[in-house]
C-alpha cells in the first residue's frame, strides 16, 4: 500500500482468494499489517482484511483491542478453521 492510501473500499478484497499478505508501506498513516499479514486501520481497533489465500495460518485470534471488524473482512477464509476472542475484548464475546 503507497503512503497516501487513505481509504479502501468494502469489497476491495473479496474476490482476491489467492491474497496471502498485504504491504504497507511504514509511512502511511492510516494503515498497519500484523505479523499474520492482516489489515488494520492505523490504530490496530478494525479488521480490515484477513489474507484469504493463507494457508499457513488456521486460527485467527480477535485481539481485545478490536472494536469493529468489515462486513468482508473474513468472507471466503478458507484455509481458517477457528476463531478465538481474547478473554478481555468487551466488543465480541
Amino acid at each position: 500500500m503507497q503512503i497516501g492510501t487513505r481509504t479502501i473500499g468494502e469489497k476491495s478484497f473479496l474476490f482476491m482468494n489467492s491474497l496471502k499478505s498485504t504491504e504497507v508501506n511504514q509511512q502511511n498513516e492510516n494503515f498497519k499489517v500484523d505479523e499474520f499479514n492482516v489489515l488494520y486501520n492505523n490504530d490496530l481497533t478494525e479488521i480490515i482484511q484477513y489474507p484469504i489465500g493463507n494457508q499457513q495460518q488456521t486460527t485467527f485470534i480477535i485481539k481485545s483491542n478490536i472494536t469493529k471488524i468489515r462486513s468482508n473482512a473474513l468472507i471466503n477464509c478458507q484455509y481458517l478453521q477457528q476463531f478465538e476472542i481474547e478473554n478481555n475484548n468487551e466488543n465480541y464475546s
